[in-house]
Parts: structure tokens; C-alpha cells; sequence
């Protein structure tokens, strides 16, 4: 995985537009910037999106300076573009690979079917005490008040 940094000017794009449209030709500009230099997919970061869209759909900012991450695998070809200061996703690993960890680590956690039966049921008894304690509470409550009114 590659990284390289560029400084993009909106401008001269984000002027050609009416007032309404500014910020989203500045989203436009910048992936077309990264397309012509990179030649490939490009997918925009949140924290780039979010800067790109901060000062209203009315107004972007003049110039960004944004990180690029070129990803290449054997099924994954794109650029990932990023704000220069923001943190950049790990792309290390496949999902599949993700996947494959994940199923490990729940076969040595895995609890026996009978301890979770049992657990539950302790669970349950402990909730039907409370709410027998609860509603004998309002039991009384509720006979008290009504020896009062008469």
C-alpha cells in the first residue's frame, strides 16, 4: 500500500457553479483530480467529506490537502482519499481473512449449549422474584390506599 499527498485547488471549479451546488462540485472536483492522476477507483473518506461539506452546500473551501492510499491486491484495485491529518483505515487484511479469524476466536470462546440453558433459567428465577417482590409491594400499596378512602 502506497501513500501520496496532494494539495487540490477547488477554486476556479467551485466558482463556475451557482451558489447552490458549490460544495457538491468540490467533492466532483476532487475525485476527478485523483482520477487523472491515478487512474483508478477512488473511494472518499469520511473525514474528506465531512471537510469538503463543513461550511454549508453554499460554500467549499478554496484548496484541500488530502492523503491518498493506493491499495492493490489481487481482487482490490482503488485509491482510498483522505484528509491530510485524519487517520487512515488498515487495508491489510481481506475480509475474508477477517472472517476466518473471527470463526476461530468464537470456536475457542464457544460456551457448551447446556451452560447457556442454565444460565437462562437462573436468569428467569431471578427475574419472576423481583417481579412477585415488586407487585406485592403494590399490593399493598393499593390496600392501604383503599382503606384510607373508606
Amino acid at each position: 500500500m502506497a501513500e501520496k499527498i496532494f494539495i487540490i485547488t477547488l477554486g476556479k471549479e467551485v466558482k463556475k457553479v451557482c451558489s447552490w451546488r458549490k460544495s457538491k462540485r468540490g467533492v466532483r472536483t476532487v475525485q476527478r483530480f485523483l482520477l487523472q492522476h491515478l487512474k483508478r477507483e477512488i473511494k472518499i473518506g469520511g473525514h474528506l467529506n465531512r471537510y469538503l461539506n463543513q461550511f454549508g452546500r453554499k460554500s467549499a473551501p478554496r484548496r484541500v490537502k488530502v492523503k491518498v492510499a493506493i491499495v492493490e491486491d489481487k481482487d482490490r484495485n482503488f485509491a482510498y482519499a483522505e484528509l491530510f491529518d485524519a487517520p487512515m483505515p488498515d487495508f491489510s487484511l481481506d475480509k475474508k481473512e477477517i472472517k476466518k479469524e473471527e470463526k476461530k476466536l468464537e470456536e475457542k470462546v464457544e460456551v457448551k449449549p447446556e451452560e447457556k440453558k442454565e444460565v437462562k433459567t437462573e436468569i428467569k428465577k431471578k427475574e419472576k422474584i423481583e417481579l412477585k417482590a415488586v407487585t406485592k409491594k403494590s399490593d399493598e400499596k393499593n390496600k392501604i390506599s383503599k382503606t384510607k378512602v373508606k
